[in-house]
């Protein structure tokens, strides 16, 4: 059972560049309590003196299904006041010098 004041913000993520930079921006560090959902974690405080527990996760795959296990996990596990999807947007193109990995240009 959660507390009633208890403020968490989950973030679930689709793509690694994403993941990262949403990582970077909230300082946070691998959940140790949880290590089997990849759950990532941090806090941030708000300018009414409150506190907000930050959860991000990162899809397993880029599709529905994977996201709506992810998601799923997420509210269970969490219990999230709060839930973003925050991910790049526009088209993947397939990098012609390797089939496996996509070319991705961010900040253009």
């Amino acid at each position: 059972m959660t507390k009633p004041d208890r403020k968490v913000l989950g973030i679930i993520t689709v793509v690694q560049e994403a993941s990262d930079a949403v990582r970077r921006q909230f300082k946070l560090k691998a959940d140790p309590a949880d290590p089997h959902h990849g759950y990532w974690v941090g806090t941030v405080d708000i300018p009414t003196g409150a506190t907000i527990e930050v959860v991000e996760c990162q899809t397993s795959d880029r599709s529905n299904i994977p996201a709506a296990i992810s998601t799923y996990q997420l509210i269970q596990d969490k219990r999230p006041s709060y839930l973003f999807l925050v991910d790049i947007g526009g088209a993947f193109l397939p990098d012609p010098e390797t089939a496996e990995s996509e070319a991705v240009l961010l900040g253009v």
